[in-house]
């Protein structure tokens, strides 16, 4: 299968004069999908409207800041901890570390070697 990532923006992805479009014409088997970086962008803004979510991350960074910078405030948020059962539970479960962004691109890439295609102007295929 052949790939092609774009914005949704209309001089990508349109049907007539679209980059996508004239990608086909040279690869006939590139099928156009929307950026997945790009959804991730339109989701943020969208959920940026909704006035829980700017209510959230306004006092996220606030909270931050005062743990950062008041030890008595973070000696007090350590203190409660320990005596909250459910808290002090769910800290000593271990959480599955989370895979960095360059170690997901490797493994990415490393998974989907097979699919990697590359071509010149004329839509030959170029050998590895």
């Amino acid at each position: 299968m052949h790939r092609q990532g774009c914005d949704g923006a209309s001089n990508m992805s349109g049907k007539q004069k679209g980059v996508q479009t004239r990608i086909q014409a040279i690869v006939a088997r590139a099928v156009y999908t929307h950026c997945k970086a790009h959804w991730l962008n339109l989701a943020i803004i969208h959920a940026s409207n909704s006035m829980h979510a700017k209510n959230m991350m306004a006092t996220v960074p606030t909270i931050a800041f005062a743990f950062d910078y008041s030890a008595k405030l973070l000696l007090r948020f350590y203190e409660n901890l320990e005596t909250d059962a459910m808290s002090t539970e769910e800290m000593g479960r271990k959480a599955k570390p989370a895979m960095s962004s360059r170690s997901a691109l490797h493994a990415s890439i490393d998974s989907n070697s097979g699919e990697v295609f590359l071509y010149n102007e004329k839509g030959e295929d170029i050998p590895p």
